[in-house]
C-alpha cells in the first residue's frame, strides 16, 4: 500500500506534454466546452462547474493508437484534483478504446497525475476478420480456433477523441450523439490477453486462471 500511495503522489511539472502509459486525466463532458488556439492546436480552458470523468493510457497499440481505459463516475472539474484517483484506477474500466494521442498532447483531456496500471486491467485479445486473435498491441496472433464461444472485440477499431468523449458520456448517464454499440468498446474479461495468450503474458499477481 505504501508503494502505490507514493506512485499516487507522482505529479508532472506544469508544461508537460508527453504522453506515458499510467498517465491518469480526466475528459470534460459539456457540450459548451471552450478552447484557447485554433487551427487544431486548441488546449482545453477548464472551467470548474464543468463535468468531467476519469481515464487513463493503458497501452500503445505501433499501429493504431493510444489505448484509453474510462471508468464511471462523475466529479466537478473543480473538484479533479482532489479525487481519489487511487480507488478510480482500481475499479473495472467500463470501455477499452483506441484513439490518437492529440486530446492528451494538446491538453483537451488534462493529464492529473502517472500511476502504474492496475495489474487487473482488462487489457484484450481481438478479433480479426480472418478468424485470428491478436494482442492489445498486435505482436503476437493465434487461430480462434477453440475460442469460439468468447465475445471479442474486434480488431482494427478506433476512432477519434469525440468518439471517447461520447463513449464517456454514455457511460455514466448522459446523452450521447448516437446510440453507442457498448459491445464494440467493453472488455470482456474472458478475453484477457493472459487468458489467450498465456505463453506469453503471465497471469497478473493476486489474480487467477
Amino acid at each position: 500500500m505504501e508503494d502505490l500511495d507514493k506512485d499516487m503522489n507522482t505529479t508532472i511539472p506544469r508544461g508537460y506534454r508527453g504522453q506515458q502509459v499510467g498517465d491518469l486525466f480526466y475528459i470534460p463532458l459539456e457540450r459548451d466546452m471552450q478552447f484557447l488556439g485554433k487551427d487544431g492546436q486548441k488546449t482545453y480552458i477548464p472551467n470548474p462547474e464543468h463535468r468531467v470523468a476519469f481515464a487513463q493510457l493503458v497501452a500503445f497499440n505501433p499501429f493504431a493508437g493510444t489505448q484509453v481505459a474510462v471508468f464511471e463516475g462523475i466529479c466537478y472539474q473543480g473538484d479533479a484534483g482532489l479525487a481519489d484517483l487511487r480507488s478510480i484506477k482500481e475499479q473495472e474500466p467500463k470501455a477499452i478504446y483506441t484513439t490518437t494521442t492529440k486530446p492528451l498532447t494538446l491538453g483537451w483531456w488534462p493529464f492529473l497525475r502517472r500511476s502504474e496500471v492496475s495489474k487487473s486491467m482488462p487489457l484484450q485479445a481481438y478479433y480479426r476478420a480472418d478468424e485470428v486473435l491478436l494482442d492489445f498491441e498486435e505482436t503476437v496472433q493465434k487461430p480462434i480456433a477453440g475460442y469460439e464461444g468468447i465475445n471479442f472485440i474486434r480488431s482494427g477499431i478506433s476512432g477519434t477523441p469525440g468518439i471517447v468523449e461520447e463513449i464517456a458520456r454514455g457511460i455514466n448517464g448522459l446523452d450521447t450523439k448516437w446510440e453507442l454499440e457498448y459491445e464494440v468498446f467493453t472488455p470482456n474479461p474472458e478475453a484477457v490477453v493472459w487468458k489467450i495468450f498465456p505463453e506469453t503474458y503471465p497471469v497478473p499477481e493476486g489474480l487467477t486462471q
